[in-house]
């Protein structure tokens, strides 16, 4: 079942947060340390805001097993555009097409929840070959390629920078 998460669900959210930044630190611009020093409150606050960000959840039997946000940008000027951010999956729900449901759940409810996004964007490392083919597969494509975009343990990680056009964007 995919789901927007709720304020009920921070504890949960933030728990896995936790242990994707843990298992795949290369994948996400926030430290588990950064992310520890939230409070269950400030998690809660960050689910509640509806007006320009929302985050879904993929439950197995009551349990979150992948999530997915995207925000709209700031300012008149850059309001039709999207950002999708903290896609993960745990390994055991991996090749089975959840990451895709879940990323087409996202797409599909984008335009209901924020009528001017026209465009999307995302980043994601160069090196996670599945993630690059689910985003192309879903009408992804590349717009910029950021060498040395992430450092963690003195070694650096390129990210593909990626656009896909939404609602009346398609036209554009």
């Amino acid at each position: 079942m995919i789901r927007n998460l709720t304020q009920k669900d921070a504890a949960a959210y933030h728990q896995f947060r936790l242990q994707a930044l843990q298992e795949t630190p290369e994948a996400f611009a926030v430290t588990y340390q950064q992310e520890k020093a939230y409070t269950e409150e400030q998690i809660q606050k960050r689910l509640a805001d509806k007006n320009q960000k929302m985050v879904l959840g993929f439950f197995n039997n009551q349990n979150l097993v992948g999530i997915v946000g995207c925000y709209q940008e700031k300012g008149l000027k850059l309001a039709h555009k999207g950002v999708i951010f903290g896609m993960y999956l745990l390994p055991e729900f991996r090749k089975k097409g959840y990451s895709q449901q879940l990323l087409q759940q996202l797409l599909t409810e984008i335009p209901q929840a924020f009528p001017m996004i026209e465009q999307v964007s995302l980043c994601v490392n160069a090196e996670n070959l599945a993630a690059v083919h689910l985003y192309q597969k879903l009408g992804f494509k590349e717009y910029g390629y950021e060498k040395n975009a992430l450092k963690w343990n003195n070694r650096y990680y390129d990210e593909m920078l990626m656009f896909k056009l939404i609602g009346e964007g398609q036209n554009g």
